[in-house]
């Protein structure tokens, strides 16, 4: 553990699926108050990496260590999971909820139950991202860039110390991208961030590292 304040580390890490090996050994350390983005071409295994690292795939080989601990059992992945935020292509919202009643159930899925505090940090979210107004609306009715918009309030709710955002600026008008930029500039002190993206040009004046996953491997 020799990198300094490192918040996440990936060492060694391998996953295929069935013969076809697609992590071939990735070493990755992100550190408080970084934003690191990872660029590949389309099948070069960064959704793999992301799933792996969030439980929903299992290493076949290599290690994931949360705050310097090493993430083996249910409890020390679920430690790691509710400590983590992720947005992707899907925003992850349920249309048949209002904006206020899915982030209402996100918070209770958090923290147990929703307080007067939980209320008002889930209104200033809403606020932030210009759905106030709409907040008691089915997200049916919302844009897909209102639910992507949504979907980052979903992801910053719980505060979290990790980001994993999958291609975060798609479907996003000119106000989200800068609702996005001003919540990790706001928030990047206490956490670390990994963007996937294809197109690192938005990311340049926030990132602190670029790398690249080609043959199974970071480099």
């Amino acid at each position: 553990m020799s990198a300094k304040n490192p918040i996440l580390q990936i060492e060694n890490l391998h996953r295929s699926y069935g013969y076809k090996p697609v992590l071939k050994g990735v070493d990755l350390t992100l550190l408080r108050s970084e934003v690191v983005c990872l660029m590949g071409e389309n099948g070069a295994g960064k959704t793999t990496l992301i799933d792996t690292v969030l439980s929903r795939l299992r290493p076949h080989v290599g290690t994931i260590a949360y705050n310097g601990k090493l993430v083996e059992s249910p409890e020390d992945r679920s430690l790691l999971l509710s400590r983590t935020g992720v947005i992707g292509h899907d925003a992850g919202i349920f249309v048949d909820l209002t904006a206020f009643e899915n982030l209402a159930l996100f918070y209770r899925a958090y923290f147990g139950s929703l307080t007067v505090a939980g209320q008002e940090r889930i209104e200033s979210l809403l606020d932030r991202a210009g759905l106030k107004h709409r907040q008691h609306e089915l997200t049916r009715t919302f844009s897909r860039g209102m639910r992507q918009k949504l979907g980052i309030c979903r992801m910053m709710l719980h505060e979290p110390d990790i980001l994993f955002l999958d291609e975060p600026l798609n479907a996003l008008d000119t106000s989200g991208v800068k609702l996005f930029f001003e919540l990790i500039a706001e928030f990047r002190q206490g956490l670390c961030a990994l963007v996937v993206t294809h197109d690192a040009g938005p990311f340049r004046k926030i990132a602190n590292r670029f790398v690249r996953l080609t043959d199974g491997r970071i480099n």
